[in-house]
């Protein structure tokens, strides 16, 4: 056992006996993967910032049911990663109300990519930017449930059956849409590199 697999063990045994302050080693070591998945997921970095604070704050008060058997990384991306998908369904029905209110506003997702590095020059900054836009916005066309399996797979580098963990998917059934995320996204390049 690692290390740093003791110490999290310790933290969760400390966190569970009462010392809230132990949950602070927790969180240090997962905010930013949880984060980087719910940018991932959701594409806006504020609601990232909110549903992984959710995400902690809903794995503190559920500690008492996570299995030490499983790594604790993808018990807490499961229960963001299911935060996640409940505001993107919420987020849909929202869109649609305003769509017929005549509110919708088609670049609410320019918070998509990160702020320049002050060492980049700007003609590469702007190079990648519109590079990572379009990506993104090729990612964005898959059906949710096989965006949300490329990104666990090919952004976080998940294994199938750590995939199958936290989404709730049989085996089979994340096998099937990784593969098929895979031949639409390809797809989908292919038409915008045609086309652009």
């Amino acid at each position: 056992m690692q290390e740093t697999d003791i110490k999290e063990l310790e933290s969760i045994r400390m966190t569970l006996a009462g010392d809230k302050e132990a949950f602070r080693f927790i969180v240090d070591s997962y905010k930013n993967g949880v984060f980087n998945l719910l940018f991932r997921m959701s594409g806006n970095r504020q609601d990232a910032e909110d549903l992984a604070q959710e995400a902690f704050i809903k794995a503190f008060k559920n500690l008492h049911s996570y299995d030490k058997k499983y790594p604790f990384r993808n018990w807490i991306l499961t229960i963001a990663a299911n935060l996640c998908k409940n505001h993107i369904k919420r987020g849909k029905i929202l869109n649609i109300i305003s769509i017929f209110a005549g509110k919708h506003d088609p670049e609410e997702r320019n918070e998509l990519i990160d702020p320049p590095a002050e060492n980049n020059n700007p003609p590469d900054h702007i190079i990648e930017k519109e590079e990572k836009q379009r990506l993104f916005g090729i990612v964005d066309l898959l059906p949710e449930r096989y965006k949300i399996v490329f990104m666990l797979r090919y952004v976080e580098e998940f294994s199938y059956s750590e995939i199958a963990n936290i989404t709730g998917f049989p085996l089979g059934t994340v096998e099937t849409y990784i593969y098929r995320a895979k031949e639409q996204f390809l797809k989908n390049l292919k038409k915008s590199e045609i086309t652009g």
